[in-house]
């Protein structure tokens, strides 16, 4: 930990500030920043009861929570709604999970609907609305026109649906039901995000794994023909196909289990399986010399300065943010390849001169402006 920083946290309960109740007793904070896909946001805060003077505390209440350092400010983590109080002994604890506030039991309650001719803003909103929380789609999404669809599951689950259909993320952040692109370089909660710059000096230890897994060398779908009533294949390529020892291209295609009701649908759902596969080729598992709060889930990453098979460009897909009396603040990030349109971005800041201009990206150094607004990075073509 860089001298003059110091970790600091503070705790709000519907708009007042309850960090005073937390200062001789804290023992630790724990938030993980989810990648949607199912995995919420979610935090576990551990307090010290010698003595058992702590007032209980009450599951269903809402906790909001930062991070961050006194001499640069703190980053709001999310709203959390107390989920389970744990007393253990000894020593004499309480430990407190928390979820992202709308993540509510009424989701996972199995409902029979039919949705037809409906946009994707409709029903995400139809769901925020079962969730007692307000919609927040990107426009794109938003206007995206859902043919049909039979919902026969839980309202958590046709979210799940909708996010591998459309590659997207849905995420509840702030008392709100967000729904953006999962390659859109946005956090869930709609701010554009910096690419990451890590070199070796911002590493305490980390873990790279590359995998055949998702080595497909195209994805195929059909969709029915309105005319015909038959299935129409498409096909799109991957530029990470398999290739034998000539280096020529195994011809491996992914092929999606059912047609589509239209073209516009099986190219989404190409897409994004595309992208899908890509990220099942390999993970990162990276852990900061230096804490950094301001890291949001879904940023890209580029690393620079460590060897072949380490360098390159990643996703942020789950970021875990601690906060300790003990050791101070810590971060860690498990990262994904990026899919196409992330990695059109990352290679522009792959050059040289992107590099040289460390200010223009993020970088997690002491003295940067860590609580500034978001820009995004604009490197200089010529």
């Amino acid at each position: 930990m860089s001298v003059g920083y110091t970790p600091i946290f503070r705790i709000e309960q519907e708009g007042v500030d309850i960090t005073s109740r937390f200062n001789d007793r804290l023992i630790s904070i724990e938030v993980t920043l989810g990648p949607g896909m199912g995995e919420q946001d979610k935090c576990e805060i551990v307090l010290d009861d010698r003595e058992w003077k702590i007032a209980a505390p009450t599951v269903g209440r809402k906790l909001e929570i930062y991070l961050g350092y006194k001499e640069v400010g703190l980053a709001q983590q999310n709203v959390f709604e107390i989920s389970t109080v744990e007393y253990l002994w000894p020593p004499k604890s309480i430990k407190i999970t928390g979820n992202a506030a709308g993540m509510t039991g009424s989701l996972k309650v199995a409902k029979i609907k039919e949705f037809e001719g409906k946009t994707l803003g409709d029903i995400v909103g139809d769901i925020a609305k079962t969730a007692g929380v307000e919609p927040m789609v990107e426009v794109g999404l938003a206007e995206t026109v859902v043919p049909f669809l039979n919902q026969t599951q839980s309202s958590f689950h046709l979210l799940q649906e909708l996010e591998r259909r459309y590659g997207a993320i849905a995420k509840f952040e702030n008392g709100k039901l967000i729904f953006v692109p999962r390659e859109g370089n946005e956090s869930a909660g709609g701010l554009t995000l910096p690419i990451l710059l890590l070199k070796p000096e911002h590493f305490a230890k980390g873990a790279v794994r590359h995998n055949q897994r998702g080595a497909y060398s195209s994805v195929r779908a059909a969709y029915m023909d309105p005319d015909t009533h038959q299935p129409v294949w498409l096909e799109t390529p991957n530029k990470f196909a398999p290739t034998d020892e000539n280096g020529k291209p195994i011809d491996a295609p992914f092929r999606m289990p059912a047609p589509q009701r239209t073209k516009e649908e099986a190219l989404k759902w190409m897409r994004a399986t595309l992208e899908t596969l890509r990220r099942s080729m390999g993970e990162a598992n990276f852990e900061l010399s230096k804490g950094d709060p301001w890291i949001r889930a879904n940023q890209r990453i580029l690393v620079a300065g460590m060897r072949e098979g380490v360098n390159g460009d990643y996703l942020a897909e789950t970021v875990t943010h601690t906060y300790t009396k003990s050791t101070g603040l810590l971060t860690k990030i498990i990262g994904k390849p990026p899919g196409d349109d992330a990695i059109d971005v990352l290679s522009e800041a792959l050059s040289e001169k992107a590099l040289d201009a460390g200010k223009e990206l993020q970088s997690p150094t002491p003295g940067r402006k860590l609580g500034a607004p978001y820009v995004p990075p604009v490197f200089d073509a010529t």
